[in-house]
């Protein structure tokens, strides 16, 4: 769906569209599966793009946010 949350997250490793679009979705299915090239090339996006979102990545992010604000207490 093309929906800011999700261009977010996924960058340029996802195709967007019109969810309340039929032919949006058949055009974008459609090109999946008739474009390798570009298919392969948005699943080694997304496989990069997915190493944002480990647990290890979200506790640094998670323990600088909270020093940076003042919360927390450095040891």
């Amino acid at each position: 769906a093309d929906r800011p949350i999700f261009r977010e997250i996924a960058g340029t490793a996802a195709l967007f569209c019109d969810p309340e679009d039929p032919d949006s979705i058949a055009t974008h299915i459609t090109s999946l599966f008739s474009d390798e090239k570009n298919r392969n090339a948005l699943g080694e996006r997304a496989y990069s793009q997915s190493h944002i979102y480990t647990q290890t990545h979200f506790q640094k992010n998670l323990t600088t946010t909270v020093y940076q604000t003042g919360y927390g207490t450095k040891t």
